[in-house]
């Protein structure tokens, strides 16, 4: 059975070193960009608002990491409550770590994301051949949520 675990301070990022750098050496995009050592120092000098990384596990192996931040801001002048991809100019790619299980985890990952108070999910710098767009494609066609 999966499990998705919220990592919402740094003190949980910091000790996932490893589990996340195995879980995106299995993966089809382990790329330097990807890395905990990648995010981890990004969150240090970026990062201002709600830390939002959603870890799916089996057991306590981890099969997936989609690493967001939770933000107030604005759009077309509305104010938003938003999940949105852990980057800015500085990261030249942003995708979700899928290790195993890419169906059942990304189902998990937007079953918890259901269940949240948000406007919006901003997405942005995902290559077009990336699994995670695949999955989410297939979800938009199942009207479950609007990309």
């Amino acid at each position: 059975m999966l499990t998705v675990e919220l990592v919402d301070s740094m003190e949980k990022l910091g000790s996932l070193r490893k589990a996340w750098n195995d879980a995106l050496a299995k993966s089809s995009v382990d790329d330097a960009h990807l890395t905990w050592e990648w995010f981890y120092a990004w969150w240090k000098n970026f990062g201002r608002e709600g830390l939002f990384v959603l870890i799916v596990k089996d057991s306590d192996r981890v099969l997936a990491i989609a690493p967001f931040v939770k933000q107030k801001s604005r759009f077309l002048g509305l104010p938003v409550r938003k999940i949105s991809a852990m980057r800015n100019c500085y990261s030249p790619r942003f995708d979700i770590i899928l290790s195993e299980r890419e169906n059942e985890c990304m189902e998990a990952i937007l079953d918890y994301l259901s269940k949240e108070q948000w406007d919006m999910i901003e997405l942005g710098h995902i290559r077009l051949q990336s699994k995670t767009v695949k999955l989410l494609e297939g979800y938009e066609k199942k009207g479950s949520f609007i990309f």
